[in-house]
């Protein structure tokens, strides 16, 4: 072949095949999408999980138990996370291998997760009790101390360094968080249908405790181990169900 039709073959496949930067710029769009997806739909889940609950549990509703609630929840944890994994190996029998083979080959790893399943068991029924005792506000406001607990055990146990940036939002949400208190106090509302806020507060700041420490505890868990995803997640939720 001459030199000639070489370079045109050249510029002929330049044109038909796309530039890798574009194909990057693509990617990284669509990563940008799932992130922006996922950040909404985390906000409408936390969000209508706590109006939801607390429409259940105030009034002259029939009670229900919390326990028993939590334990549903897990259970159905349990369940996709055993479908997700399916998905990613490609059959239930693959995945039934894969725990299988996971808990028998990693046993301690596995048993590791016992610690983190036990805080998110304990925090998901006292954060039930706190909304049950808080207005709906006050409960998401004074629950953002989770990003200032997780702050800080980050980096403390994950040897973490925060920017200057980032140690002025956590200032700046411990102050919101004492405002809405403060603010909250001097009202000195009566507490209607049997509601304790004392309490109520005291319940959603051990929650928010457990939750950051669990999820440093998992974080750390994660980068040191070679579990799947899901499998963590199924057995997170198989030890929450033996809490439960």
């Amino acid at each position: 072949m001459r030199d000639g039709e070489t370079a045109k073959t050249t510029d002929v496949e330049s044109l038909v095949r796309p530039p890798k930067s574009s194909e990057q710029a693509t990617a990284a769009e669509t990563a940008g999408s799932l992130k922006a997806l996922s950040l909404v739909l985390v906000t409408l889940q936390t969000t209508l999980m706590v109006v939801l609950t607390r429409f259940t549990r105030v009034g002259d509703r029939e009670a229900y138990s919390v326990c028993t609630m939590v334990i549903m929840t897990e259970l159905l944890k349990l369940v996709f996370s055993v479908i997700l994994l399916a998905r990613e190996v490609d059959g239930v029998g693959r995945a039934t291998n894969t725990l299988r083979t996971e808990f028998s080959h990693r046993r301690s790893e596995c048993l590791k997760l016992l610690v983190p399943a036990g805080l998110y068991f304990c925090q998901n029924n006292v954060l039930i009790f706190a909304v049950t005792n808080l207005d709906t506000a006050v409960y998401q406001v004074c629950y953002q101390m989770k990003l200032v607990v997780t702050a800080m055990l980050s980096v403390v146990l994950l040897r973490r360094s925060l920017s200057k940036a980032q140690w002025l939002a956590v200032l700046l949400l411990c102050a919101g968080i004492v405002a809405v208190n403060m603010s909250a106090a001097g009202e000195k509302v009566q507490a209607k249908g049997g509601q304790n806020p004392t309490l109520g507060l005291m319940a959603v700041f051990f929650a928010a405790f457990t939750s950051g420490l669990a999820g440093v505890y998992f974080e750390k868990l994660v980068k040191g181990g070679q579990q799947s995803v899901w499998a963590r997640n199924f057995f997170l939720a198989l030890f929450s169900l033996f809490f439960g």
